[in-house]
């Protein structure tokens, strides 16, 4: 007695070719996800009879997923598409037909009568993919992890954004050359240039690593003046009247007026 080859894909997909952006851009990507091993017409062998390769498809694959859309059942190729499945199910005893319904229409009765998979709505994508894992006895592919976008929008680069902040070493070495020299700074350029992300994501990062200023720790204070300048100083540096602030003995003291 013959033994059968075991199928060499999971699943052959078959779609109109107005339907190829979804199929490519979505569908494959998101069964390959989930180890599918899977067969379209992208991979028909050159000068090969297309009845041919659909029938090689059709055997060499345990389902046969049908993209239904208006354009699929107007191409004459899946009448021939509809004669291997049905030709491959009588002579296997199964019917291995899954069809996919992607957009509203009116079915054929015989793919009418079956259990169909419903991604009209794109907010079930997900769970479509899922049944179709359950359906070739596959693990439905944990929803990946977006890594976190490293760049903060409109708002400017805090130190805690320093690993994600480049391109500003020539100006960062600057400034911190010229704080050697000067104990008043201003950084000047349009607004939304750069510069409170040149200051908290590139100086501050540098002077805590710099050697230039000796071995005391910084302590960086931040203040936007306001309506009420010394006010906001003084809060900014914890105290009531800004003449009672003392500097430690064994810190650099740095503030920053943001905008001054």
């Amino acid at each position: 007695m013959a033994v059968q080859a075991e199928p060499a894909f999971d699943l052959f997909i078959s779609y109109a070719n107005a339907d190829r952006a979804w199929v490519e851009g979505f569908l494959l990507d998101a069964l390959r996800t989930a180890a599918i091993r899977c067969i379209d017409e992208e991979m028909f062998r050159l000068g090969v009879p297309r009845l041919t390769e659909f029938e090689r498809a059709v055997k060499q694959s345990h389902r046969t997923l049908l993209v239904l859309t208006p354009a699929y059942l107007s191409d004459n190729d899946t009448q021939f598409v509809d004669l291997l499945i049905n030709t491959f199910g009588l002579e296997t005893s199964t019917w291995p037909v899954l069809p996919l319904l992607l957009q509203p229409t009116t079915l054929p009765t015989r793919l009418a009568m079956l259990i169909r998979l419903d991604a009209t709505d794109p907010a079930t994508w997900p769970n479509v993919i899922a049944q179709l894992c359950r359906e070739l006895g596959k693990s439905v592919p944990q929803k990946a992890v977006l890594p976190t976008c490293p760049y903060p929008g409109m708002r400017a680069f805090s130190e805690a954004d320093s690993e994600h902040f480049y391109g500003r070493d020539v100006e960062v070495e600057e400034i911190v050359q010229r704080l050697r020299q000067h104990r008043f700074l201003t950084v000047i350029g349009p607004s939304g240039s750069g510069k409170s992300s040149l200051v908290f994501a590139g100086l501050l990062p540098a002077l805590h690593k710099s050697t230039l200023f000796g071995r005391n720790s910084w302590h960086v204070f931040t203040t936007r003046p306001g309506d009420k300048p010394l006010t906001a100083l003084a809060q900014a540096l914890g105290v009531t009247e800004v003449d009672q602030f003392s500097a430690p003995v064994d810190e650099h003291v740095l503030l920053i007026v943001d905008q001054f």
